[in-house]
Formats: structure tokens, C-alpha cells, sequence
């Protein structure tokens, strides 16, 4: 696929952050912007993110607030939520939202993350294809159909100077 796919990164914490980032990046191939707070992560979301991936306890808005926030947005993308306190009852409200899936800060959740992640990113990259397959289908369709009619001009006009 020509377009990378993008994946925001919400988490404060700056060395988690570049940990998740580097893993993701390097097993999944796709572009990934980190905001150590949902509100920095708002004012990029014009910048289509495929997937989010964001922390519930975070300095300002939580991870809860933002992805309130995100219902009245027309964009889509899949959200994954993380917390390492999956046993409070807000977190555990947090990981019930519509969100593809919730992962538990604890010694696996990396490579965890990266799986999701992974899952997400091949399904959007098998829809793009078949989206394209599709056009390619369309233009041929089109292709062939202009063939056609061009031939049938071309007999048309033989047969007229042939009769005329």
C-alpha cells in the first residue's frame, strides 16, 4: 500500500511513549504521532488519524472526556484503550466504550498493542485494496465499453461507405 497508514499515540508518559511508538512503528509500518495530552491530540485530529490509541489517566482531559468528544466527530477510526488500573471503576466505564479493544498496562501489553494495532492496519489495508480493485474493475468496465462503441461507429461508417 502507497499511503502509510497514521496512528495517534495519546500517553504521558514521555519514555513509555517512545517505547510504544518504536515497537509499533518498526512491527506494524505505519506513521505514528504521540501527544503526551488528549487536547494536543484534538488539535491534530484533522490530520485523519486511522487509529488512536490513548491512556485513560492523562494531565487535563482523561481518556474517557476525549473519546466523549470524538462521538460528535465525522471521521472514523478505531480506538484502542489503555490503563494500568483496569480494576477502577471509571477505567473499567473507559475499556466498555465503542472502541475496537482495550489493553492492559502490564509486562505483555507492547506487544499486545502492536497486535491490535496490526489487526486494524492489515483490515483498513485489505479494504483499500479491494476499494481498488474495484475502481480498476470500474475503469475497464468503461475501457471496454468505449472499445465497443468506438468499433460500432467504425462498422457503422464502413457499412455506409460500402452502401453509399
Amino acid at each position: 500500500m502507497k499511503n502509510k497508514k497514521r496512528v495517534f499515540l495519546i500517553e504521558d508518559d514521555p519514555i513509555l511513549s517512545k517505547v510504544i511508538a518504536m515497537e509499533i512503528v518498526e512491527k506494524c509500518k505505519v506513521k505514528i504521532d504521540c501527544f503526551a495530552t488528549a487536547e494536543a491530540a484534538l488539535e491534530r485530529l484533522k490530520d485523519k488519524p486511522d487509529v488512536i490509541i490513548i491512556d485513560y489517566f492523562l494531565p487535563g482531559m482523561n481518556g474517557g472526556e476525549f473519546l466523549n468528544l470524538l462521538k460528535y466527530e465525522a471521521a472514523s477510526w478505531e480506538v484502542i484503550a489503555i490503563s494500568s488500573q483496569p480494576q477502577i471503576k471509571e477505567v473499567q466505564q473507559f475499556f466498555n466504550m465503542d472502541i475496537h479493544s482495550a489493553v492492559e498496562k502490564d509486562t505483555k501489553f507492547i506487544s499486545t498493542l502492536a497486535e491490535s494495532v496490526n489487526t486494524i492496519v492489515g483490515d483498513l489495508v485489505e479494504e483499500d485494496l479491494l476499494f481498488e480493485d474495484e475502481i480498476k474493475d470500474s475503469v475497464n468496465d468503461k475501457w471496454i465499453a468505449q472499445t465497443v462503441i468506438g468499433l460500432i461507429v467504425v462498422i457503422a461508417a464502413a457499412v455506409y461507405l460500402l452502401e453509399g
